[in-house]
């Protein structure tokens, strides 16, 4: 009797040290999943990378995360850098660029981001207002492609003192399991009860930025412009960062109009015609890759013959950043004979194309020179499109 007593309690000793064993280990998993999202929360907001990024997108676009913790991780991923010029001459357009470090996805089952920011002007009481929705920020992984701009328009000469706001809100879905009773539509896949997966929105995380921002209005004469920088150590960097490569053939078809006047009932009115077009057909792409300075650029070509020169694009890469241009540009300001044309692209400085990136304080000042050749060929015009042929011709 007493060896049966003992055993009982031995045995419920022992139920009971296991079950405090498995309260243990199990407050101890799930408080070091808790410990690591923090330190992947802090490791992206010290240093941002798209390894991180995408793990912490993972945790808040699939729900599994609870609302305080997916607040803190969307929170982290919506914080941008914003940039604006230290000043903006009076009766232009100032601009204020919004700008993320990696490109971020929350696509997944019916997810839903939705997403605004805002200039609060204190003074005028106004504000200028910029919404977006869809599933995605900073979109495509070139720099280029994680802007959102807000314009400011006829603010007076002077100091503003503006406030950046920003909202982010995601509602993940939750994946719900739910039996189902097998029935002819799914005859023979199903013949027995089985669980099916479904997606609703049940829960919505959020989070909202604040910052704080001067803006300074002034006379066109006092408008700080953009530096431009050049040295023996940049130029060889900058340099390094450039390519020049040939490959497959693409075309970029241009078509140009004119303007004529046109006689109806004693009054002259002008319409335009259509005189042409060009097809231009190129192999020559350049690129820049992760360069140590900004560089804002327009193409410029000379004619190897002629020595004519005329614009042929425009763009701007941004410091550590990489963007490919080409092989089709657009030749029509300098070139409308058909052949081929042999002679040199120049990519010079260009202020003007800074113009969208008030991020943009000073540049490389420098000039990239290289070969091309490329094909012109005639297309035809509207006017001989609709002519009829001679086979039809009444």
């Amino acid at each position: 009797m007493k060896n049966t007593k003992h055993k009982s309690l031995v045995l419920a000793l022992v139920l009971l040290a296991l079950l405090a064993a498995g309260v243990f280990v199990v407050t101890k998993l799930s408080g070091g999943r808790d410990r690591r999202i923090e330190k992947l929360i802090e490791r992206y907001t010290t240093e941002p990378d798209q390894r991180t990024a995408n793990r912490l997108v993972e945790l808040v676009r699939t729900g599994s995360v609870p609302l305080e913790t997916g607040d803190a991780i969307l929170e982290a991923l919506s914080r941008p850098t914003v940039h604006t010029r230290d000043s903006y001459a009076a009766g232009t357009e100032p601009l204020v660029s919004i700008t993320y470090p990696c490109s971020l996805s929350f696509s997944f089952r019916g997810a839903k981001l939705r997403y605004s920011a805002g200039l609060y002007d204190h003074p005028s009481g106004k504000d200028f207002y910029f919404s977006a929705s869809g599933n995605e920020l900073g979109y495509k992984p070139q720099c280029l492609e994680r802007h959102y701009r807000l314009r400011a328009y006829s603010l007076r000469a002077g100091m503003h003192n503006l406030t950046v706001r920003i909202h982010c809100a995601l509602t993940p879905p939750k994946i719900t399991k739910k039996w189902r009773w097998p029935s002819l539509r799914r005859f023979p896949r199903r013949l027995l009860p089985f669980k099916s997966s479904i997606a609703h929105a049940d829960v919505a995380y959020e989070c909202s930025h604040e910052f704080p921002l001067r803006l300074n209005i002034v006379d066109k004469e006092q408008e700080l412009k953009v530096k431009l920088l050049s040295n023996e150590e940049l130029d060889r960097k900058m340099n390094g960062a450039f390519t020049v490569r040939q490959v497959q053939p693409h075309s970029v078809q241009v078509a140009w109009a004119t303007l004529r006047p046109v006689r109806k009932e004693g009054t002259v009115t002008s319409s335009y015609t259509d005189k042409g077009g060009m097809a231009y057909i190129g192999t020559t792409q350049f690129s820049l890759n992760s360069p140590p300075a900004h560089f804002a650029f327009e193409a410029i070509y000379r004619d190897g013959k002629t020595g004519r020169e005329g614009p042929v694009k425009s763009g701007v890469v941004l410091k550590g950043c990489s963007a490919t241009f080409g092989p089709a540009f657009n030749f029509s300001n300098c070139i409308r004979e058909p052949g081929t044309h042999s002679g040199t692209l120049i990519l010079r400085p260009s202020i003007k194309a800074t113009r969208d990136y008030p991020e943009i304080q000073q540049m490389w000042g420098g000039t990239f020179e290289f070969p091309i050749t490329f094909e012109a060929e005639k297309k035809s015009t509207k006017e001989q499109d609709r002519a009829p042929s001679p086979e039809n011709d009444p």
